[in-house]
Order: structure tokens, then C-alpha cells, then sequence
């Protein structure tokens, strides 16, 4: 009995061993598309579902585990994370184009940077622009996709020839006609500024319609770079003026403030000896490399008002301006008028 009762405690722990190894173990499969995320779970010797998923501007490449491009024929058999992979697609430009050939790119994707297109010339006509169907296209941005055919347009135009002299090339423009010569883009040529264009020795007008063939010839004017030493915390300030101009005539130099004093004149040497006045043209003889700046110390002085020449006053008749202090300087003083008392401030000299 007791034998009988062994043998059966065996057996039932055979079935329930059998029972257990029967049971199949579960498995999760991790699918990552970017930021779409999606997790299942599958029957260990299973096989995993190859979904299909899609990207604009790409093409669908497969799922890798790691490096690996994942083999859907074969059972799962343990935890397993899949990223899909994908390549950018490359479409076709073609151009339609019945002028001169420019060197524009014949194919692109969605990864490729912005394509800023060449334009083609065309002896006797203006260039339009690239168009694709009714739209005017100057660029193909980064993020397009699809094939694209661009068709160049021309319009019979006069010729504009310009002359820029020097070690410059002479610059062809083609203007419709009755239409205006946008001025060209000027050019940098070291030691000079462009003045102006002239046709047949005169200045050339660019608000004149265009109706012939012209040609215009660049005015250079020789400049001087000058770096002005302000005097002030070692500040300075670099200026360009053009050959024969005085620094009256160049227009307000912007000149910073120093506390207790007023900006008086410019030096062409650091001990303030040798003065550079406003009105003195600049040369190569005239002009050094640096000039010095003067600032005058604010003084109490007495000035007699009646040797001011009066020009105006404000409305509330409490400033009174005057040009002049007797001396023919020119200078604009600012008189404060208070309690029948005036009062003369140097700080707003101008």
C-alpha cells in the first residue's frame, strides 16, 4: 500500500512538471518609430508582426535591433526593442531653360539645405525668373519634397552696360522697356567709395525711364580712413571720408561724453598743436593717420549779452539761443533767463 501510494505522489509530480513546461513564457516587443512609441506582448516562440510605418520626404528602410535588421521569420525568444530606420528619398529638379546653361543642382531631398538658384542670361533679354507652373520660385527650402520642373522666362529688354573700371569687370543688366535701372550693387574697391554713375560725363538719373541701349561708367572717389583718438577712457571712433571732403561736410561724427567738459577741436598731433579745422579738406596731404581730440574744461566766465547776436527763444521764453560770442566762431550758446538774472551754460555748447 504504502508502495502503491509512492508511486502515485510520483506521477503526479511528472504531470504537474509536464503541466508547467507546457506553459509558454511571454515576451514583449517594443516598437519605436520616433516619437510613436508602441509595446506588445507575444507568446515566446511567436513571431513579431512587421508593421508598416511611413515618413514624408523618406523611405521605409525596415525594423533593427541595434545594428541589426530584425528577422520577422524567426521566433521571438526573449524582450526585444525595435527602431524603425529610414533613408531620404531623392527627387529629380529639371529645368526648362532656352537661355544660357547655369550650373544649377539636378536633384535634391528633404535633408538637403536651401537651394538658392542660379539665374541664366540671355543676349537681349531680361531673366523673369524660374517659374513652376504660375509660381515664381527663387529657392527650393530645406523640407520640400516631390519632383519639380522650373521653366525660365525671359522678356525682350534693352541692354545696360556697366562700366566699373578698375580691376573690375564690366556688368551687363538687361532692363524692359520704360522700365527703371535699379542703381547696381556697388562694389568694394580698398581705398575708395563709389561716388556716382555717369552717362556721357554726366550723373545718371535713376529715376529716368529706360528706352535704349546705355552704357554707365562708375565715379570712384579716393578715401582716407581716419581713426580719431577721443581722449576719453581710450575710446575711438574709425571714419571714411572720401578725398577733397572736410569733416563738415561729412556730416555729425557721434562723440562721447566726458564729465565736466565740452568737445572743442581736432588735432592732427598728440599735443593738441597742429589744428585740423572742419573745414579743412581732406587730402593725402592734408590727413594722417590718427587725430587727436580737444575737449574743453566748463569755466564760469562773464560774457556781455549785449555783444551776443540774438536769433530766437523758446515758447516759454525761459531759453534764449544766440549765434556768436563776438568772436565769429559761429558757436550756439543756450542763455537761461531766471528772476531777471542770465545765466550763460558752456555745456550746451554746440
Amino acid at each position: 500500500m504504502k508502495r502503491k501510494t509512492l508511486y502515485l505522489m510520483i506521477a503526479l509530480i511528472l504531470i504537474s512538471s509536464m503541466l508547467t513546461s507546457c506553459k509558454k513564457k511571454k515576451y514583449t516587443i517594443t516598437y519605436e518609430n520616433g516619437s510613436d512609441i508602441n509595446t506588445i506582448t507575444i507568446d515566446g516562440g511567436s513571431l513579431a508582426t512587421n508593421k508598416e510605418v511611413s515618413k514624408i520626404g523618406y523611405r521605409f528602410i525596415g525594423w533593427y535591433d541595434g545594428d541589426v535588421q530584425f528577422d520577422f521569420s524567426k521566433p521571438v525568444k526573449k524582450d526585444t526593442k525595435l527602431v524603425a530606420k529610414f533613408e531620404a528619398i531623392n527627387y529629380q529638379i529639371t529645368y526648362e531653360n532656352d537661355g544660357d546653361s547655369v550650373n544649377n543642382p539636378t536633384s535634391y531631398n528633404i535633408e538637403t539645405e536651401d537651394i538658392i538658384l542660379l539665374n541664366p542670361t540671355k543676349e537681349g533679354y531680361k531673366f523673369l525668373g524660374w517659374y513652376d507652373g504660375d509660381t515664381k520660385v527663387e529657392k527650393i527650402t530645406k523640407g520640400t519634397t516631390g519632383d519639380i520642373k522650373l521653366v525660365a522666362r525671359f522678356h525682350e529688354a534693352h541692354k545696360v552696360t556697366i562700366k566699373w573700371g578698375a580691376e573690375f569687370e564690366d556688368e551687363i543688366i538687361y532692363v524692359i522697356d520704360g522700365e527703371l535701372l535699379d542703381e547696381p550693387e556697388t562694389k568694394i574697391r580698398d581705398g575708395y567709395v563709389l561716388k556716382c554713375f555717369e552717362q556721357n560725363g554726366r550723373e545718371y538719373d535713376f529715376d529716368k525711364e529706360v528706352y535704349n541701349d546705355i552704357e554707365l561708367v562708375a565715379v570712384w572717389l579716393k578715401y582716407y580712413q581716419i581713426t580719431i583718438n577721443w581722449n576719453v577712457d581710450d575710446a575711438k571712433t574709425i571714419i571714411q571720408v572720401p578725398e577733397g571732403v572736410t569733416l563738415k561736410q561729412f556730416g555729425a561724427i557721434e562723440k562721447p561724453t566726458k564729465e565736466g567738459f565740452v568737445f572743442a577741436n581736432y588735432y592732427e598731433d598728440k599735443n593738441l598743436t597742429i589744428l585740423f579745422g572742419l573745414e579743412k579738406e581732406v587730402t593725402g596731404k592734408s590727413v594722417k593717420e590718427n587725430l587727436e581730440a580737444d575737449f574743453d574744461y566748463f569755466k564760469e566766465k562773464k560774457i556781455d549779452l549785449k555783444s551776443l547776436q540774438y536769433t530766437q527763444f523758446d515758447s516759454d521764453c525761459t531759453h534764449y539761443v544766440y549765434i556768436s560770442d563776438g568772436n565769429g566762431n559761429g558757436i550756439t550758446y543756450y542763455i537761461t533767463v531766471k528772476d531777471g538774472k542770465y545765466k550763460l551754460d558752456l555745456r550746451y555748447r554746440m
